[in-house]
């Protein structure tokens, strides 16, 4: 954790944005903190922010059933999502799970 001083002489209207950039100038984390007259901290938790996920605006014509797949799920199987031959994955309580209901 790294705190952050920086003076002001006057205070805001609005929160002060403070942004964090690494050497080349690329922007590493932004935080807003309300600010007041005189001296002020942050504290920065020394993370750079989260990737920006970028969201499929269509569905792909040979995989149809895409956002049925396990690693959309966030738990490793799709809800429900049938495996073939009997064998279906589901999700418990974020738990996957994997059952076989094959009769042989």
């Amino acid at each position: 954790m790294r705190f952050l001083n920086f003076e002001l002489k006057s205070a805001p209207k609005k929160p002060v944005e403070v942004e964090i950039v690494d050497a080349k100038g690329n922007l590493v984390h932004k935080m807003t903190a309300p600010g007041h007259e005189g001296m002020n901290r942050i504290a920065w938790n020394l993370h750079y922010d989260p990737p920006r996920m970028i969201a499929l605006r269509t569905v792909p014509e040979e995989d149809p059933h895409i956002w049925q797949e396990g690693r959309f799920c966030g738990d490793g199987f799709a809800a429900g999502h049938s495996l073939g031959d009997g064998a279906s994955a589901h999700s418990a309580g974020g738990a996957g799970q994997l059952r076989s209901t094959a009769q042989r």
